[in-house]
């Protein structure tokens, strides 16, 4: 009966996935042989090492894949002999992936866009793994200007957390190299930075008039009256503005800030304008 060789390996069992590259290998016979050697070993998409007898029944070898690549090997039939000359039946298959690459976490919202302004004070956010990852924590977010909360895993690649600037305040995260690790132990990349600004305070209207000052008198019937909002509105109308003792004429937009109006008395009297 010829001898048998068994392969076996201290890096990770057979058909596991690993992020060591040299990929240790024992290659053990059950009967003693003088000629077995690297060139006996079948390496599929993997590149063969340094061969060592450590016996004339151990012998060891490292196999090194590319990255993903999903490595095997076997020693065939009849390449080597025991002492009375018998050929060897196959060995077991050795078969393993190497991962070599770390995870990428990408930072999104269902609040706004990043760089964008907002009036939701908690801004929700959803860290995304492209793989699994088990030590992802709230400590390997970097929140600047905004107090982050509720980090809650959906699964093993999803996350969610809110963080909540103060009024005003342009605040980002994002989550910065080697602070977690995927399955095999390789250490993350750093993610993209999501930024945005929280705008928590109203717009202000003031009401300006170059016919007559506020609580002058006038003997004009129809006083010009112009509207300035502090920033930016795009849904400020005519029936936004409260009159008394007088008709509004022709509103007119002059900017998204900046709108105009007349207001017409019919009689002598008191008249007011107010948003």
């Amino acid at each position: 009966t010829g001898p048998t060789m068994t392969i076996t390996s201290s890096t990770a069992d057979t058909g596991a996935t690993t992020g060591t590259a040299a990929f240790a290998l024992t290659f053990t016979s059950n009967e003693a042989t003088s000629d077995f050697a690297a060139a006996d070993i079948t390496a599929s998409s993997c590149t063969l090492g340094t061969f060592a007898a450590n016996s004339s029944t151990v012998y060891t070898d490292t196999c090194t894949p590319a990255d993903g690549a999903t490595a095997s090997v076997v020693v065939a039939a009849e390449t080597f002999n025991d002492a009375l000359g018998n050929d060897n039946s196959v060995s077991n298959t050795y078969s393993w992936t190497y991962d070599g690459t770390g995870p990428t976490m990408t930072i999104t919202s269902s609040t706004a866009d990043t760089g964008a302004t907002t009036a939701t004070a908690a801004f929700a956010l959803t860290f995304t793994s492209n793989e699994a990852t088990t030590d992802f924590i709230a400590d390997d977010i970097t929140a600047n200007s905004c107090t982050l909360s509720s980090l809650t895993g959906s699964s093993s690649t999803v996350y969610t957390a809110t963080c909540t600037p103060a009024d005003g305040a342009t605040a980002s995260v994002l989550v910065a190299a080697s602070t977690f690790n995927d399955a095999v132990g390789n250490d993350n990349s750093v993610s993209n930075t999501y930024s945005w600004t929280y705008d928590g305070t109203g717009p202000t209207m003031t009401i300006t008039s170059s016919t007559v000052s506020s609580g002058a008198s006038t003997t004009t019937a129809a006083v010009a009256l112009t509207f300035t909002s502090n920033e930016a509105t795009s849904n400020f109308a005519q029936a936004d503005i409260t009159e008394s003792g007088c008709s509004l004429g022709s509103f007119g937009t002059t900017s998204s800030t900046i709108y105009t109006d007349t207001c017409t008395v019919s009689a002598d009297g008191a008249a007011s304008v107010l948003v």
